[in-house]
């Protein structure tokens, strides 16, 4: 329909490509936890939000307003995503190993809300803009280690994230982790969050119910906020 809502009334199986054109207006709501979708694509849609219960590919994706995809498997990305709300991207898959969510080299957008992305391991290859928002990079599973600044990608239960990764985000703010998460470590060199250089991103802050380490290398930001719920240590030179 055309700015009309398009809500799922039972489970949907579509092993293809479903595409969903709702208009600028209308809200598109598959919120059934056994949905099992192949791929989605959403040309126009107001309020989305996308449940799936395994592995799913979200492709081109344009929400006005709020974008919520949730996916029990792998979650990714075959097309540029933009949304004018908040934006939450999840992959509730334990990592075992492997990548949970993987950005694909698309684009990312976030005009008007925070952006969280939730996967035990990611990979970002494509841009992530939300000028003047807030950007949450965390784990699904608590206690997951994270290891900032690791070019690693399948280490089990630890989210590795690589500067290369955290120089494609443009944001007023990011965050990595929460008070689930577990130790955090600064490894391999030091880390300059922020594309142009980090010239993108002037506030970061780290968050852990654990400790953070940066002995072996740390960060470089204009704002910095670290909370452990254990021990910092902070004595990279």
């Amino acid at each position: 329909p055309s700015n009309g809502a398009v809500p799922d009334t039972a489970a949907l199986a579509v092993t293809g490509t479903t595409t969903i054109a709702a208009g600028t207006g209308g809200d598109i709501t598959f919120d059934e936890g056994a949905n099992n979708f192949g791929t989605v694509v959403i040309t126009t849609g107001r309020a989305v939000t996308l449940v799936d219960t395994n592995a799913l590919t979200l492709g081109a994706t344009t929400a006005s307003g709020l974008l919520s995809v949730t996916a029990g498997g792998v979650l990714t990305l075959s097309g540029a995503v933009s949304s004018g709300g908040t934006t939450v991207l999840t992959s509730t898959a334990n990592d075992a190993g492997a990548i949970t969510f993987a950005q694909g080299t698309q684009t990312i957008t976030s005009t008007s809300g925070a952006l969280t992305i939730t996967a035990d391991d990611m990979t970002l290859d494509g841009t992530i803009t939300a000028t003047g928002q807030a950007v949450t990079l965390k784990s699904n599973t608590g206690g997951d280690t994270i290891d900032i600044g690791s070019t690693g990608t399948t280490t089990v239960d630890r989210l590795e994230l690589s500067n290369a990764e955290l120089q494609r985000i443009a944001a007023g703010s990011l965050t990595i982790g929460t008070g689930a998460a577990g130790a955090v470590a600064f490894v391999t060199a030091d880390v300059t969050p922020g594309s142009s250089g980090g010239g993108d991103l002037a506030t970061v802050a780290v968050v852990t119910g654990s400790t953070i380490t940066a002995t072996a290398a740390g960060i470089i930001e204009t704002n910095l906020a670290l909370t452990a719920g254990g021990t910092i240590n902070f004595a990279d030179a």
